[in-house]
């Protein structure tokens, strides 16, 4: 399925699920992304104490959960006790922040997965997470954290991989997703011009761009060639 979808570009991918619409990476954002028809969605990783794998952005809990801490000192049960849907609306109240495997196996022959690896040393368990829940084939993994995707391609050459910029000239950037074996260059919106593409596009790289939520700059982005936008509100997408 990842190898057909770049064939239908330009596409939208619902960054953190559905997450205008719905509290971010929690497997009802995902499944509204999916209601939508979203052909890629996107999400966060960190690893609790004992090595489980979870989605959040966050390396603490602080943000999107009535609880308090940095993930990788708590236990997935401490995990699994937070509310990570009531800071975004009281319908969402008791909403659990879901393990990768219970995301996966929500997403597993429904869409693809733009997998981010936020926690350096994850790296093996998330792989095998892929592997265990059918989605190995279906998953692009990014990060902005270079030795992770080199950790990647160490551990499943085959899997596809994509680097995180915000900064850096073009030919940085360019170079360091080369240097790593990415397949992807996913930049900033703000970074995102005509040079860039090109020079992306001439390297062999996908390019694509992050966030954005309004029409017009989704259509300038488009024109530069880009083959997918993260977006929050997949919901208004109209391309």
């Amino acid at each position: 399925m990842l190898k057909d979808i770049w064939e239908k570009t330009p596409f939208h991918l619902a960054h953190r699920g559905a997450s205008g619409i719905a509290p971010e990476n929690t497997l009802v954002a995902f499944r509204k992304a999916l209601e939508i028809g979203s052909l890629m969605v996107e999400c966060d990783i960190h690893a609790t104490r004992e090595g489980t794998v979870v989605v959040m952005h966050d390396a603490a809990v602080n943000r999107t959960t009535n609880g308090t801490g940095a993930i990788k000192e708590m236990s997935l049960a401490e995990i699994k006790r937070l509310d990570a849907g009531s800071w975004f609306a009281p319908e969402f109240a008791g909403e659990p922040v879901p393990t990768l495997s219970e995301l996966l196996q929500v997403l597993r022959g429904r869409t693809t997965l733009s997998l981010e690896i936020k926690q350096a040393g994850i790296e093996e368990a998330s792989v095998a997470a892929l592997r265990d829940n059918g989605m190995f084939d279906d998953t692009l993994v990014i990060s902005f954290l270079p030795q992770a995707l080199v950790r990647v391609k160490e551990i499943a050459p085959a899997l596809p991989t994509g680097l995180l910029v915000s900064k850096g000239t073009i030919q940085e950037v360019v170079a360091k997703a080369q240097e790593v074996g990415a397949e992807v260059l996913s930049a900033h919106r703000a970074m995102v011009n005509a040079e860039l593409v090109g020079a992306a596009h001439s390297a062999e790289l996908k390019v694509t761009a992050w966030i954005a939520n309004d029409r017009p700059e989704q259509q300038r982005l488009i024109e530069l060639g880009v083959e997918a936008i993260g977006t929050d509100h997949p919901e208004q997408w109209q391309w």
